[in-house]
């Protein structure tokens, strides 16, 4: 492989990094404009990949199994523990 083709190969994978994060922040803008979508899952785990909830639960191993065994987990989502009412109240005392 010669330098021109090693150098071409790192921008292919700048680039699709960099898509991979576009595509992260899609669904991170999603949420924060649909909150409510939460609601049902507070004190679970949840997966958000292009902006659907597609697994969530209160064990995060569990929560990695399932999505580990989905076709898209080489793809960027988005995975977080949604806080409980009182988890945000006691937050919001401090």
């Amino acid at each position: 492989m010669t330098d021109e083709q090693a150098a071409n190969q790192v921008m292919e994978a700048d680039d699709r990094t960099q898509a991979q994060w576009e595509r992260s922040g899609e669904n991170w803008e999603w949420i924060v404009q649909h909150p409510e979508l939460l609601e049902p899952f507070r004190g679970e785990y949840v997966v958000i990949w292009q902006r659907r909830i597609l697994a969530h639960g209160q064990d995060p191993a569990a929560v990695r199994a399932q999505v580990q065994a989905m076709p898209w987990w080489n793809e960027p989502f988005l995975a977080f523990r949604v806080p409980t009412r009182d988890e945000i109240d006691g937050i919001l005392a401090l």
